[in-house]
């Protein structure tokens, strides 16, 4: 696995990046300014089985990130804690791309590694499922 700096590679298509770069901006939004606390549980699964999802806390999670509670956050959600600061990388990085201010970075995987990420990335969500189900949290 490679990560590589690519400065000649043109910004993605202007309309996809400031869409997704759009979609991270209204979700830090609304998990800085909307009342989610005063929702009841939206969570089928957790209704149904009385047990929490893979997801479950994930929107408290990016509330507390919203309101620089980080302890709580990641208490809340571990994973939806990382996942909130991959985004505002993620809508930095479109936004520097789309002004010419940040070179392209591309990720080279070959086959073997493409399948240990994937691995990783399954484990990863299991292990944060098992501790949203263990603690009770969300």
């Amino acid at each position: 696995m490679r990560v590589t700096v690519a400065r000649s590679v043109p910004a993605t298509e202007p309309v996809v990046a400031w869409l997704f770069a759009g979609i991270g901006l209204l979700a830090f939004g609304a998990a800085r300014w909307f009342p989610f606390g005063g929702l009841p549980t939206l969570c089928s699964f957790k209704v149904v089985s009385g047990k929490p999802c893979m997801a479950c806390g994930m929107t408290r999670s990016w509330v507390h990130m919203a309101h620089g509670r980080l302890e709580e956050a990641l208490i809340q959600n571990p994973l939806g804690s990382v996942l909130f600061v991959l985004t505002v990388f993620a809508v930095v990085y479109l936004g520097g791309r789309q002004l010419g201010l940040v070179p392209a970075l591309r990720l080279q995987v070959g086959r073997a590694g493409a399948w240990t990420m994937r691995g990783i990335a399954v484990f990863v969500v299991l292990v944060n499922w098992a501790y949203v189900w263990i603690t009770g949290v969300a």
